[in-house]
């Protein structure tokens, strides 16, 4: 299992690690939280480079330093603004990766997949 470890600013010694399956709940539990957000769509293809749980969850996320590229893949609400919802997806993951787990995020790509009308 991957992990991201964050360096505290304490001393020298100090870490903080977080489990690849903590980044993909955050970057989950951000994007469900936009209005016109339905669901995660699984990702068809390609290999998730963080761990396999992710592909699942409509969410690849690869970490390089202290900076990570997020891929999420959507379900949104039949009639919603979906560039209005992506933007609001990107501003949240990247809000909570960094207040949550201290992560800078180069990029949130957002892939709208399926839409769901009711």
């Amino acid at each position: 299992m991957k992990q991201f470890t964050a360096e505290a600013n304490l001393n020298r010694t100090d870490r903080v690690i977080v489990a690849s399956e903590v980044l993909v709940t955050v970057v989950r539990q951000a994007a469900l939280e936009v209005e016109g957000v339905i669901g995660m769509a699984p990702v068809a293809g390609g290999v998730n480079r963080l761990l396999r749980r992710g592909k699942a969850d409509g969410v690849i996320i690869e970490v390089s330093e202290h900076t990570a590229k997020v891929a999420v893949h959507l379900r949104v609400a039949a009639g919603c603004d979906m560039h209005g919802v992506s933007r609001s997806v990107q501003t949240e993951v990247a809000r909570s990766m960094q207040n949550i787990v201290g992560l800078d995020v180069a990029a949130v790509d957002v892939f709208v997949d399926d839409v769901a009308f009711h």
